[in-house]
């Protein structure tokens, strides 16, 4: 079960010396880091190559493992460069990202594996390691938060969040909750046989990967495999940008994922970011699910459903004031079209860019303000996707004239089925529970066994049917182009049609 096969010419040797050295470096437990990295135990055999130990407003020091026995390098040193991905407040093409995207350090591995990226800026640091430079054979990302970007206190981020932290309106027949990284990862209410299934790192595309082509032009394959009881001893240090969590099981639908339902676990989470530029303060939920469905069961699957699933929405205040101004729902991917149906099942209203958002106001915005109780926003949540809407429709994801997925969103008037911050004590509603409200802490996100620890792998852990796959915080849009994603220029959702 826990085999590495990374290459087709990787010698037998080189890899059951990759196998089975076990850690790289030694690291004596006492090291003090900032913040401080688990050290990891396993049963996989497989040793941690990409290994972030700080990462805070000033720098970030990552630890290399050993590249060169893996890759089966020719000779012992490679190259690397850090380029730094910006925070930007407009959107901008995959040319004129490439070109913004300055190289803030590069050099030679030739002894020294630790790399230490000073912060200059918040968003996502890509390390490329490489011998020729048309040829990289590794490709990652690390999201920093920078000091001149932070300038609320832990325990106020906290307030507000705990403010307009949304109640959750689900359909009667929902049988996921959004839970914790502890009961996401099997560390809590373990399923003893989840821990004894296979989990597969592969390239997400043999033909367009880095991987691809590595020795002349031939194709290559990363697949790394190993026991779900492992997670998080090899996400956390293999975190390459082009990989892709997928299940190793012949047949994918018979995962145990599909019965983590989490009910007696139900925790979402939060981000805070702050846009200077604009005086706003940008306060993301993010659910977190073990398995989406789609429009299926857990009984019976439909094709497009996978393993894990994240979904969010954001809630935009004015800075000075602490006002708030919108809410941003997103459903779904950014190039695909979202419309809501009416009652005999055509467009009412359609939109792109994977969000839509609706005003605060509902003096300003009579047509388009938010649904909330209080001071709490009151999404819909699709049945079986977990898509975020403004209110409880049937949606429907278009390809031209076709509908591709159809799914209803919340429970209508008297069949809802809420979910509420354990802080609203006074909240009365049939069939409803409280959530926990956990703070992400993505400005010290490193590598380490711990479950947080798991959004340190800047791959893909949503395998999507398509060419598309979709990462976890902090690799998301809301994150990495926070001021572009909260975009008042987005669709605007009319909740009248």
């Amino acid at each position: 079960m826990r085999r590495l096969t990374l290459f087709k010419t990787f010698p037998l040797s080189t890899a059951l010396v990759f196998l089975y050295t076990g850690c790289i470096t030694s690291i004596n437990k006492t090291e003090i880091r900032n913040p401080a990295a688990d050290i990891c135990v396993s049963e996989s055999g497989l040793t941690h190559l990409f290994n972030v130990l700080e990462n805070n407003e000033s720098r970030i020091v990552i630890e290399l493992g050993e590249f060169q026995k893996v890759f089966n390098l020719d000779g012992a040193n490679y190259k690397f460069e850090v380029s730094f991905k910006g925070i930007t407040d407009e959107l901008m093409t995959q040319e004129q990202q490439k070109a913004a995207d300055p190289i803030v350090l590069s050099g030679e591995i030739n002894g020294n594996n630790r790399l230490t990226i000073p912060v200059t800026g918040t968003g996502a640091y890509i390390v490329t390691l490489f011998q020729k430079t048309s040829k990289p054979f590794w490709k990652q990302k690390v999201f920093a938060i920078a000091a001149k970007d932070k300038s609320l206190k832990e325990d106020e981020k906290e307030q507000l969040a705990q403010m307009y932290a949304p109640v959750i309106n689900y359909h009667p027949d929902e049988l996921y909750s959004p839970v914790s990284f502890e009961y996401l990862t099997n560390q809590v209410d373990k399923d003893l046989a989840l821990d004894d299934e296979t989990f597969i790192l592969t390239n997400k595309s043999v033909a367009q990967s880095l991987f691809g082509g590595l020795f002349g032009g031939s194709p290559s394959t990363l697949n790394v495999s190993f026991l779900f009881k492992d997670i998080l001893n090899v996400l956390p240090y293999y975190g390459h940008h082009e990989s892709v969590l997928k299940s190793g099981l012949s047949n994918s639908a018979m995962t145990r994922l599909k019965q983590r339902y989490g009910k007696d676990h139900a925790t979402i989470y939060y981000s805070v970011f702050e846009n200077v530029k604009r005086k706003e303060i940008l306060i993301n939920y993010h659910f977190f699910y073990s398995y989406d469905p789609k429009n299926g069961t857990a009984k019976k699957d439909v094709m497009p459903a996978h393993i894990f699933d994240r979904e969010s929405m954001t809630v935009v205040l004015r800075s000075t004031s602490k006002e708030p101004l919108d809410v941003y729902y997103g459903a779904h991917l950014a190039n695909q079209t979202m419309a809501e149906l009416d009652s005999s099942g055509k467009p009412a209203q359609s939109w792109v860019t994977g969000r839509t958002h609706l005003n605060w106001s509902e003096k300003n915005y009579p047509n388009s303000h938010v649904e909330k109780i209080g001071t709490h926003p009151v999404p819909a949540i699709a049945l079986g996707s977990h898509g975020v809407y403004p209110k409880p429709a049937t949606y429907a994801v278009l390809m031209g004239n076709i509908k591709v997925l159809v799914e209803k969103a919340g429970g209508d008037k008297g069949q809802e089925k809420f979910l509420y911050p354990e802080s609203m004590t006074d909240f009365k509603a049939p069939n409803s529970a409280s959530y926990k409200l956990k703070s992400l802490k993505l400005e010290n996100t490193v590598s380490g066994c711990g479950p947080a620890n798991i959004l340190a792998y800047s791959g893909s852990t949503v395998d999507v049917l398509g060419p598309v796959n979709a990462s976890f915080p902090p690799f998301t849009d809301r994150e990495e182009n926070f001021m572009s994603y909260a975009d008042p220029n987005a669709p605007l959702f009319d909740m009248q049609k």
